[in-house]
């Protein structure tokens, strides 16, 4: 959260929930950080008049500046990626504060895309982020270098976000339809083993219906589904470069080819790579180190726990349970020193709610 003084008062103007799945958790969320929810109220000072010396509003920037450090501070612990649902909220909805100030504007799809893109620019001139994609572009468009064979399995599973919900979706679909065509019939003992190699070939089947379902319903909406990319990430096996070295292409611009050590030294045996098929240019390769990333993950400092902020419904009810809202600066400045009350006292009792 973000706060700022108005009369000598505390007022949160800013706040964001995130998701980091360290290198402790298993596959495929290892190293992965997930920005699930951001919000704001229109309080900050100086007002939009003022301008940063890059030319934008000065609240864009500094709330630019907050996500990239938090980019760089993942990077810096041995994350190698953080999605991004960038899915603006609805008239009267609220994310994380209740009740915004009726002359904020919420911004649109399209607006919030350019403001996050925008971001990551920046963030990509300091080389903190080495590449952004989608998960449509990054998990479901296979290259012709890449040895790996997609699987919704591949994807990291973040709690709340988009996809997985509409991937659930689809699997009860295509299994719904898998029931009602299939018929109930007795096999004869000299035809079990014949049907158990027709069931391994309809599982195959139904695998290959759900990725390509849940593929065309993911390209509706890709660009809502960002993917920072904080490690370099090989073309050809899909793995993380965590350390040593890495080959990049130069001249591939809209789709960056990138060896690993051991993808490189098993594949130039067969040759110069070449572009992709409506190319007739060959790869460049050029080499570059890459810096060693953490093995742990771990910050080392101490995680405080709060069961009325630690997730965003919960925070959200304290709110609207105690008309904690930020339509008017009075009333913000009233609900940011309860909020900062049950900051600092975390085993305080939860007296508000009686």
């Amino acid at each position: 959260m973000v706060f700022q003084k108005f009369d000598g008062i505390e007022v949160v103007l800013f706040g964001m929930f995130v998701q980091e799945y360290g290198s402790n958790c298993p596959e495929p969320n290892r190293r992965h950080a997930y920005l699930a929810y951001l919000d704001s109220v229109k309080y900050f000072r100086p007002d939009n008049d003022i301008k940063s010396a890059t030319g934008e509003a000065l609240r864009t920037f500094v709330y630019h500046e907050i996500l990239i450090g938090y980019l760089e501070y993942c990077k810096r612990r041995g994350f190698v990626s953080c999605h991004i649902w960038a899915c603006p909220s609805g008239k009267r909805q609220d994310y994380i504060f209740y009740h915004h100030p009726n002359t904020q504007r919420m911004p649109n799809a399209k607006k919030l895309q350019k403001w996050y893109a925008t971001m990551l620019q920046k963030a990509s001139e300091e080389h903190i982020v080495v590449g952004t994609t989608n998960i449509y572009d990054g998990y479901f468009l296979s290259s012709d270098e890449c040895k790996v064979k997609f699987s919704a399995a591949h994807l990291p599973y973040f709690d709340g976000d988009y996809w997985p919900n509409a991937l659930e979706d689809i699997i009860k679909d295509v299994q719904k339809e898998k029931d009602e065509k299939e018929q109930i019939i007795a096999v004869p003992e000299r035809a079990l083993k014949y049907a158990v190699h027709q069931r391994s070939i309809g599982h195959a089947s139904k695998e290959y219906q759900i990725v390509k379902k849940f593929g065309s319903h993911i390209l509706q909406c890709k660009e809502n589904l960002i993917v920072a990319q904080l490690q370099h990430a090989c073309t050809c096996c899909r793995e993380y470069i965590l350390s040593g070295k890495v080959w990049v292409c130069r001249q591939c611009s809209k789709r960056k080819f990138q060896l690993c050590e051991k993808c490189y030294e098993s594949e130039k045996t067969l040759g110069e790579w070449k572009h992709p098929s409506n190319c007739r240019e060959k790869h460049s390769l050029s080499q570059i180190e890459v810096d060693t990333v953490h093995s742990d993950t771990e910050d080392g400092d101490e995680t405080i726990r709060n069961t009325s902020v630690d997730h965003r419904p919960e925070f959200l009810d304290f709110c609207q349970s105690n008309y904690h809202q930020f339509d008017t600066i009075r009333r913000a400045k009233h609900s940011s020193l309860m909020i900062l009350y049950i900051l600092h006292h975390p085993e305080a009792p939860d007296f508000t709610n009686r």
